[in-house]
């Protein structure tokens, strides 16, 4: 890819697809939203934002299980996350979540 190429997945689905056939190589940064779809969305509006219920998700995949998928990447490839991670959702539980997900393998691979 290009320097200075964005790509916008939306979805877990195709950030697995994007990652897989592209690899790491060329990410220079990912900006993670935690609530993927509208049922994410909602729910963290309804509880705001202090009790998020994943079990009202129906099985929807959201920008946590993004990051969880990520690490489990690298952990099988052998790889380091050496690009940097912005956290742009509305969910500030969500983007703790991610964060500390994130920092912790990064610190564990130092």
């Amino acid at each position: 890819m290009p320097n200075n190429f964005c790509v916008l997945v939306t979805n877990y689905y195709d950030f697995v697809a994007h990652i897989e056939k592209h690899g790491l190589t060329d990410i220079e940064a990912i900006s993670w939203d935690h609530d993927l779809d509208d049922k994410a969305m909602e729910e963290a509006i309804r509880n705001k934002f202090n009790a998020f219920n994943y079990d009202n998700l129906d099985g929807e995949k959201t920008g946590y299980d993004c990051v969880k998928w990520l690490v489990n990447y690298c952990i099988e490839n052998g790889l380091k996350i050496t690009f940097q991670n912005f956290y742009h959702t509305a969910n500030p539980v969500g983007a703790a979540n991610m964060k500390s997900y994130i920092e912790s393998f990064i610190k564990a691979n130092e």
